[in-house]
């Protein structure tokens, strides 16, 4: 009866302390929940295709799906293009080019997100086989009306963002 009445002692204290850490750990994850929009790129596939017959080198295509989810309790509006949405992709490196669907009325919209809504596109990019490190960072040009305040300086500012990753949210 000793030996039980330990073994519940030690089974009872392993519990209380299994369930202070589950609490504070739920608890800590409530407080450092996001509030900023977020960015999350999942990796979907690849293709490899040689660019001639006549030669060794091959064309890589790395297809993602790209999220831009609004975290906030707000709701956030951003400004994009109606048919390449990818415009507002920046890449950290220079290997893979974005491969971009072009149309004909492809002007800027506004897109608005309600709180826990996300906002999906597909991404492919090509990389020279060569060339292609395999890590790659992808972040999204999050463009307000207010960093832009005048959509004839859509393009300047879409331009910075790209190059100075100024107002650039990145992936996971």
């Amino acid at each position: 009866t000793l030996i039980v009445c330990l073994t519940m002692k030690v089974i009872y204290t392993f519990l209380i302390i299994a369930g202070s850490l589950f609490l504070s750990n739920f608890h800590d994850n409530r407080e450092n929940k996001e509030t900023e929009p977020s960015i999350k790129a999942a990796f979907r596939g690849y293709y490899n295709f040689t660019e001639n017959e006549n030669s060794n080198d091959s064309m890589y295509y790395f297809l993602f799906e790209v999220k831009l989810i609004n975290n906030s309790c707000d709701q956030i509006e951003f400004l994009t293009y109606s048919c390449t949405p990818v415009g507002n992709i920046v890449l950290e490196s220079e290997d893979f080019k974005i491969c971009v669907n072009n149309c004909m009325n492809n002007r800027n919209i506004p897109i608005k997100l309600k709180p826990g809504q996300e906002f999906s596109i597909p991404l492919l990019l090509k990389a020279n086989k060569k060339n292609a490190n395999y890590y790659i960072k992808i972040g999204w040009a999050l463009l307000t009306k207010e960093n832009i305040k005048s959509i004839d300086n859509y393009l300047k500012v879409l331009e910075k963002a790209k190059t100075k990753y100024e107002n650039v949210i990145w992936s996971n």
